[in-house]
């Protein structure tokens, strides 16, 4: 769209320079030739302006030193006096504030069905999913490249913000490989990290882990088995050799686990208010990207609807 409206504006702008202008200077050498309008191969007698020949089924006395010329003449001299200067403008003031306030009512909204035809099976598809089995929308948080382990704390803090923020939709959980880790690596009777140490304890809501090879160890512990298999498609290593499709028995050859993660994400679903017009689509976007950036550097959230 943005496309055909900057090249629409600007051929435009050629055909003024190239098409208009031209035009117009040919009517002009038309009209000093005394060239009939549209049968310019003929020629009329040369005539002054206030020589008035009517116009269509009007008669010449209209355009003539009669009514219209009076009027306008009259109309003039009155809007031209100092009150009826004030007058307008007074009357083009409250034109323009209208216009103001009326710009500020205007339902503004975009969204991506609408560049889809009408007949397409994608709207019908979009329609019918609206009327009957309207939901959210689904959301990814991603991470880029970053130590998780020293951002533990940041992991927590997202999570708690998809989880109290107004626009996740609370009736759907949100997907967080971190937190299940945790669940997992937390319990007392976890003999995968019996011997690991928390901050501030194993027992706190809020607990980290504290060393880094024991953080790393507990996560492909628990990656690479029945527990964590379902969160292998929201974690990569940067070590390719740590990737799995399947369960594992053991850290693969090759299989680097201080390189640590190359990105991660958590999964949510937005609230329907918070996607409801293009302008709720927006402001949803900004306000998660702003609260995110600041919680977890580099972190941001994606939604088809964002586009």
């Amino acid at each position: 769209f943005c496309t055909y409206a900057g090249v629409s504006i600007v051929l435009c702008y050629t055909f003024q320079l190239t098409v208009f202008l031209p035009c117009l200077a040919l009517n002009a050498r038309r009209t000093a030739a005394s060239k009939m309008d549209c049968c310019c191969c003929f020629t009329r007698p040369e005539r002054g302006l206030d020589d008035a020949q009517g116009c269509c089924c009007c008669s010449k006395s209209v355009f003539k030193g009669g009514v219209l010329k009076k009027g306008l003449t009259k109309f003039t001299e009155k809007t031209t006096t100092p009150v009826g200067q004030v007058l307008t403008f007074i009357i083009f003031a409250v034109i323009s504030g209208v216009g103001i306030f009326g710009t500020t009512k205007i339902y503004k909204d975009f969204k991506l069905e609408w560049f889809i035809p009408d007949s397409s099976y994608v709207n019908t598809f979009f329609n019918i999913n609206q009327d009957y089995f309207s939901t959210g929308t689904p959301i990814t948080v991603n991470f880029p490249q970053s130590d998780a382990f020293a951002m533990q704390s940041n992991l927590h803090e997202v999570y708690g913000y998809l989880n109290s923020s107004q626009l996740i939709n609370h009736d759907v959980a949100v997907d967080s490989w971190y937190m299940e880790f945790m669940e997992w690596a937390t319990e007392p009777n976890q003999a995968a990290t019996a011997d690991d140490t928390f901050t501030p304890s194993r027992t706190d809501s809020n607990a980290v882990f504290s060393q880094e090879t024991e953080f790393y160890t507990a996560l492909y512990t628990w990656y690479r088995t029945n527990v964590g298999a379902r969160y292998r498609g929201s974690i990569l290593w940067a070590s390719e050799a740590c990737n799995l499709d399947g369960n594992a028995d053991a850290v693969p050859a090759g299989c680097t686990l201080s390189e640590g993660l190359k990105a991660s994400r958590f999964n949510a679903e937005l609230s329907l208010a918070a996607t409801n017009r293009g302008t709720d689509r927006y402001d949803t976007m900004t306000s998660m990207r702003n609260q995110i950036t600041a919680l977890y550097s580099g972190a941001f959230p994606y939604s088809f609807d964002f586009l």
